[in-house]
């Protein structure tokens, strides 16, 4: 028996194939009609049409749901194995960027690249991350008042929230709520609200609604991406502790260098190895100022030319 909450999950495509069906039961009857009597007799073929669907119609509509819901139920389990491959990915690291990259995948495996765009907390605003298939270049909101975020309607459990409701609702939030209220295609906004702060949003296209209709799917849509981005947080604030560790770390063994020799080629060429264990660079040199004659003098350098290595005037 079907109730009426899945014959409205997908009633457009339910009649599409209704017509489909009897279109094909309408032309299979002129076909044997011409068989028979050398002719389609299209009148008759559309009577014994409407008899067959007068007296079937109820058996049609069930295999005709039954075909639409294999099909939709199919696209279910495989979005079921996706979240609980993708949960159990989100419990076996803390490395962020191995984080926020399974994340990406997971969004890119569930949602074409037009139905979804996310954006991440940089810095003092929210910078959209590109994706496969987007075109759209990574754009940044202008910084937005902490004091806004406190303010906002988002409670927990977090929510698939309308944009247009959330835009009349919460005109302290607009400048956060732009960029999926000018863009259409755009009819869901999601926090990712983490146990302190929001790291970050998603904007959905309406076309998710197929999954927001069925209350168990949106509710595990919505534990995971409270789980995701309570996750992403625990791992910045722990790549956060990790950095400031490895500063001190380092900033000690500067120190060692510094007392432990007096010569100061071998200090700085320690600075620069251990810069080099912080941040990424192809090159890098420390210059000393000569007062004297108002030039920087290279004294260290690692990964320039040696044609390159000159006094650099700063007058």
């Amino acid at each position: 028996m079907y109730t009426r909450n899945r014959l409205r999950l997908n009633k457009p495509l339910l009649i599409a194939l209704k017509l489909l069906i009897y279109s094909l039961i309408y032309y299979g009857f002129r076909w044997m009609l011409t068989l028979l009597w050398g002719e389609p007799l299209p009148s008759a073929a559309f009577l014994l049409t409407i008899v067959l669907i007068v007296v079937y119609r109820g058996k049609l509509t069930e295999m005709t749901q039954k075909i639409i819901d294999k099909s939709f139920y199919h696209k279910l389990y495989r979005l079921k194995k996706t979240v609980r491959a993708f949960n159990a990915d989100l419990n076996s690291t803390i490395e962020y960027d191995l984080l926020l990259q399974k994340s990406l995948d997971f969004l890119a495996q569930t949602f074409s690249a037009t139905q979804y765009a996310i954006y991440l907390y940089k810095g003092l605003g929210f910078e959209r991350l590109p994706h496969n298939g987007n075109s759209l270049p990574p754009a940044s909101i202008s910084p937005f008042p902490a004091e806004a975020l406190q303010q906002s309607p988002f409670g927990r459990p977090i929510q698939f929230y309308q944009i247009e409701a959330l835009w009349k609702e919460w005109p302290a939030g607009q400048p956060l709520l732009a960029p999926g209220y000018s863009d259409k295609r755009f009819a869901y906004f999601l926090p990712l609200k983490g146990s302190n702060h929001i790291i970050g949003f998603l904007l959905f296209h309406e076309s998710v609604n197929r999954y927001l209709n069925i209350p168990e799917v949106k509710e595990f849509l919505l534990e995971l991406f409270n789980n995701t981005a309570e996750v992403l947080e625990n791992a910045q604030i722990h790549r956060d502790i990790k950095r400031k560790s490895l500063e001190s770390a380092l900033l000690l063994e500067i120190i060692q260098n510094i007392t432990a020799t007096l010569h100061l080629e071998e200090v700085l060429s320690s600075i620069v190895d251990n810069l080099s264990k912080l941040v990424s660079f192809d090159a890098a040199a420390i210059f000393l100022l000569n007062e004297t004659q108002g030039t920087l003098q290279q004294t260290v350098a690692t990964g320039y030319e040696a044609s390159l290595r000159e006094i650099v005037s700063i007058k």
